[in-house]
């Protein structure tokens, strides 16, 4: 129980630290791309911020799965996979850019990630 007291707590922390990040130079971020440091947007933080809590996620979901073997929670795990993918997608062509694949694939993985929600939900 308390491992997930510290995850919680760690969670919230990391919430706080990027909003404070945002909320330092609003002006900035309205007028102009926000750098952050070392090149890194304000956009680009908060992507690779949702994707860290995207793999944390699915690594909690799928630990539950294990346990307790119920298809929900594999059609949940498998959606959390699927958001953690896209948001690494996008952050890799913030990197490295020219690419243009990752725009339609991130909406193909959307598409999967609420098919996949929804199967979680329906599913008896």
């Amino acid at each position: 129980m308390e491992i997930k007291n510290i995850l919680f707590v760690g969670i919230i922390i990391s919430l706080v630290l990027a909003g404070s990040f945002i909320l330092s130079d609003i002006n900035k971020l309205i007028e102009e791309e926000a750098i952050i440091g070392f090149g890194i947007t304000a956009d680009t933080l908060i992507t690779i911020a949702t994707s860290i809590l995207a793999v944390i996620l699915f690594v909690i979901s799928a630990i539950a799965y294990k346990k307790d073997k119920r298809k929900r929670l594999l059609f949940v795990t498998g959606a959390f996979f699927l958001f953690a993918v896209k948001g690494f997608l996008i952050v890799t062509d913030e990197f490295f850019p020219r690419t243009g694949w990752p725009e339609p694939v991130a909406h193909l993985l959307d598409f999967g990630i609420l098919i996949l929600f929804f199967s979680g939900l329906a599913k008896k």
